[in-house]
């Protein structure tokens, strides 16, 4: 009898943090969609199309904003997000197999 409520709680359990893993990994996606922050320009002044200095203030998008066309994926941020998804990706069929 308490062998089959260990196996439902450990299914349940399981659940859950299937669950966890792939909200997770959705809001990892998310954040690495294409947008102002995770681009290569971004904070160089003089370089960022979108974030014109103008008489000492910046003016433009900034950190979390809509990409501009001359967006150029961070390499560091690009491999970041591309590590964790792995992670979870791993995790996730780790856990469903």
């Amino acid at each position: 009898m308490y062998e089959q409520f260990d196996k439902l709680f450990d299914s349940l359990g399981k659940a859950a943090h299937l669950a966890y893993l792939k909200r997770e990994h959705a809001r990892i996606k998310a954040d690495a969609r294409p947008k102002c922050g995770n681009c290569n320009f971004w904070m160089k002044s003089r370089e960022c199309p979108a974030e014109k200095n103008v008489n000492g203030q910046s003016r433009g998008p900034s950190c979390e904003g809509i990409a501009c066309q001359k967006f150029e994926p961070s390499p560091l941020m690009a491999r970041t997000f591309e590590k964790l998804l792995s992670d979870k990706e791993a995790e996730i069929n780790a856990i469903t197999i």
